[in-house]
């Protein structure tokens, strides 16, 4: 819903419930609300909004409740953020406008600042390459604690990282224009760092307004790779949430940033986008889409042998790639039961390659791997082995998401519950969720 439009809706029902109500609001007082520079209204407007967004509060809205325009909430671990793209038809326009500008009329601190509120915080007057470095250095550590141990225990502290990182960014000199788009660059991949942990324990609007400050920033950076990258977790997101539609176009945003002419065309990067595009086909039930996706991502990562890989990209090895496809055919294998021996096949492969630097991939994959014996109907003993692993490695993480792969298992497992170590296993999924 774009700010005019819930401005109509909000005029529509104060006409229809408040017969003398003749003040009527426009979409720059939504703006507004939406950034804080405005308190929170009362009475018939108050009522108006929550009627017509289905809220019982503001801060269900993500807007800055009862905020004097001066006024900016403190860092907490949930920061409010302000209300960004709820559907389909508001977060494509936002991201391929960012993607697609071209002169900037508005400076990239005060774009950032509309969904960071800034915090009073010291920062350096001037910034070299050193001081980029030892930002980057931290942000590759959160990452490694996410891949570790999932989103939840470091949370706070990366999106604190994050605000002085964008206050720094806003408000220090940098010693040239080379460190100025190094540090814009890892202002990126740090809020895509923030995103992603966010995402991980299901705090999805605020993972979107994360994911736009990256996306943002990388773009002012020029840095396409990045641009790139962030499109595709934002698909990643939507595949999670039975998005498809918006994830397939976002992956179709990712490509056509990738394959800019003007710079040079990450294999890696080629290799990522055919594979989600392979999984948001799987998700439809298109097999021979997601056939032919799945093996052109094989064969751009066969043509990246050796290519350095930047940090954002990492993580993208051939047991990631594996995870990827497999998990595919497992979702495929929903609708095309005959995949799930490709899905088993692929998920083992990429349960071999995990080491306890990523534990929650691992723990993931072992969750999809199980499912494949209970999507088939055979070796149940062995998808219950499996599935206990799984629970295993579940128990260690904090990662919402994790559960909720747990959830869809057991989903998985309820055709065979008169089977007895099925119906025990079940019980072994409900202890672990009831612990969470």
């Amino acid at each position: 819903m774009s700010r005019q439009e819930l401005a109509d809706a909000v005029n529509t029902w104060l006409a229809a419930n408040r017969k003398n109500h003749r003040t009527v609001i426009d979409d720059t007082y939504v703006g507004k609300l939406e950034r804080g520079e405005h308190r929170w209204p009362t009475g018939p407007y108050r009522d108006a909004f929550q009627a017509v967004l289905g809220a019982a509060s503001p801060a269900d809205l993500g807007f800055y409740p009862g905020q004097q325009p001066s006024e900016h909430p403190q860092v907490e671990a949930d920061i409010p953020l302000t209300r960004t793209p709820g559907d389909l038809s508001d977060l494509l326009p936002a991201v391929t406008e960012i993607v697609v500008r071209g002169t900037v009329t508005v400076p990239l601190h005060t774009r950032i600042m509309n969904l960071i509120p800034p915090v009073s915080m010291d920062v350096p007057r001037r910034i070299g390459a050193a001081d980029v470095a030892r930002i980057e250095a931290t942000t590759s550590a959160f990452r490694d604690w996410d891949n570790r141990w999932g989103g939840g225990l470091s949370r706070a502290a990366v999106i604190a990282q994050l605000q002085w990182v964008a206050a720094t960014a806003s408000r220090s000199v940098c010693s040239s224009e080379t460190v100025k788009n190094r540090l814009l660059t890892a202002l990126a991949d740090l809020a895509g760092v923030a995103a992603f942990l966010s995402y991980d324990v299901n705090h999805h609007p605020q993972a979107r307004a994360l994911w736009t400050v990256g996306l943002d920033a990388a773009s002012e950076a020029d840095n396409v790779d990045l641009v790139g990258t962030t499109l595709r977790q934002l698909a990643h997101q939507a595949l999670h949430l039975g998005r498809t539609d918006e994830a397939l176009r976002l992956v179709r945003l990712s490509y056509a940033t990738t394959v800019d002419p003007g710079h040079h065309v990450s294999e890696l990067a080629l290799a990522e986008i055919a594979a989600y595009e392979g999984w948001c086909f799987a998700a439809t039930g298109k097999l021979q889409p997601c056939h032919r996706a799945l093996g052109r991502a094989q064969e751009h990562f066969a043509n990246a042998d050796g290519e350095p890989a930047p940090p954002w990209l990492s993580h993208l090895d051939a047991a990631e790639l594996a995870a990827l496809r497999g998990h595919s055919y497992h979702v495929l294998a929903h609708r095309v039961p005959e995949v799930a021996d490709e899905a088993e096949h692929l998920l083992r492969q990429a349960v071999a390659g995990r080491d306890s630097a990523y534990a929650r991939s691992r723990t993931l994959n072992l969750i999809a791997l199980s499912g494949t014996f209970f999507q088939r109907g055979d070796d149940l003993e062995q998808g219950v082995a499996v599935g206990d692993q799984a629970l295993g490695g579940a128990g260690t993480l904090t990662s919402p998401r994790a559960l909720d792969r747990l959830r869809a298992l057991k989903a998985l497992t309820v055709p065979h519950t008169a089977v007895a170590a099925v119906a025990q296993f079940q019980h072994r999924i409900d202890a672990v969720l009831a612990d969470a």
